[in-house]
C-alpha cells in the first residue's frame, strides 16, 4: 500500500515537475533501487553525450567565428546607441542569428546579412520575449526554483521560432516545453559545463567571448537539433504491483 502510494506521488512529480525534483525526492526517501528510480535516470540521461555535442559545435564554427562576432557586435551597438530602445529589435536579431546557427549545423556557411532574415518576425519575436519574461517571473514568485525550471523549459523557444517561422510566439513556447520534457537535467549540466569558459571571458576582459559566444550558441543549436528529432516521451506509468 505504501509503495503504491509513493509510486503514484512520484508519477505526479514526473508529470508536472522536472526529473531532478523527483530524483531528489526518491534519494531522500531511500527509494533508489526501485523501477521508478530507473525510469527517472532513463529520462535524465537519454540524450546524445554532452562531449559529442560540444565537439561538433567546435568543428562547425571553424571559419565562422569572425562572422558571428560581427553579428554580436552589431546587435550590441544597435541596442547601445539607441539608449536601450534598440533592445526592442534584439529578439528578432536573436532569431536571425539562431537561424544562422541552425543552418551552420547542417553545413550552410553563415553570412553577416543573415542575421536580419527574421526582420519580418519582429512582432512575434518581441512577444515571445515578453511572455517568456512574464511566465518566468510569475513562476519565480512561488520560489526561485520553479522560475529556474521554467527558464529551462522555455530555453529552446527562440531556436524553435527560428526553425519554424510560421509558429506563433505561444506555439513556440509550448513546443519548447514539450521537447525539453525529460531533458532539463541534461540542459542544466550542459549549462554548468560552460562555467570555466565564462570565467575565461571574465579573466580576458571579454576578449575570449569572441570565440566562446559562437561556441556556446552552436552547442545549444546542436542540443535543440538532437532533442527535436526525438519522439515525445510518453507520460510515465508506475510499475505494476505483483
Amino acid at each position: 500500500m505504501y509503495s503504491a502510494c509513493l509510486s503514484t506521488f512520484v508519477k505526479f512529480l514526473l508529470n508536472f515537475f522536472p526529473e531532478i525534483l523527483a530524483l531528489q525526492f526518491l534519494l531522500c526517501y531511500n527509494f533508489s533501487h526501485s523501477d521508478v528510480f530507473g525510469e527517472i535516470m532513463r529520462r535524465v540521461f537519454h540524450m546524445p553525450e554532452r562531449k559529442v555535442i560540444k565537439a561538433a559545435a567546435k568543428a562547425q564554427i571553424k571559419g565562422s567565428v569572425g562572422t558571428f562576432f560581427l553579428c554580436y557586435l552589431v546587435a550590441g551597438l544597435i541596442t547601445g546607441v539607441t539608449f536601450g530602445l534598440g533592445g526592442l529589435f534584439l529578439p528578432a536579431l536573436i532569431v536571425g542569428i539562431n537561424m544562422m546557427f541552425l543552418g551552420l549545423i547542417v553545413g550552410v556557411k553563415p553570412q553577416f546579412g543573415d542575421m536580419f532574415k527574421a526582420a519580418n518576425l519582429f512582432g512575434r519575436a518581441l512577444w515571445l520575449q515578453i511572455i517568456m519574461g512574464i511566465f518566468i517571473y510569475l513562476w519565480s514568485l512561488l520560489l526561485i526554483v520553479p522560475g529556474i525550471i521554467k527558464a529551462f523549459a522555455y530555453s529552446m523557444s527562440f531556436y524553435i521560432l527560428a526553425d519554424n517561422p510560421n509558429l506563433t510566439a505561444r506555439e513556440a513556447l509550448n513546443e519548447s516545453k514539450r521537447i525539453t520534457n525529460g531533458h532539463k537535467m541534461k540542459l542544466f549540466v550542459l549549462e554548468l559545463s560552460f562555467i570555466p569558459w565564462f570565467m575565461l571571458c571574465g579573466i580576458t576582459f571579454g576578449i575570449a567571448s569572441i570565440y566562446v559566444m559562437p561556441y556556446v550558441n552552436a552547442t545549444f543549436a546542436n542540443f535543440y537539433n538532437a532533442i527535436k528529432a526525438q519522439p515525445q516521451q510518453a507520460e510515465y506509468a508506475p510499475p505494476q504491483q505483483a
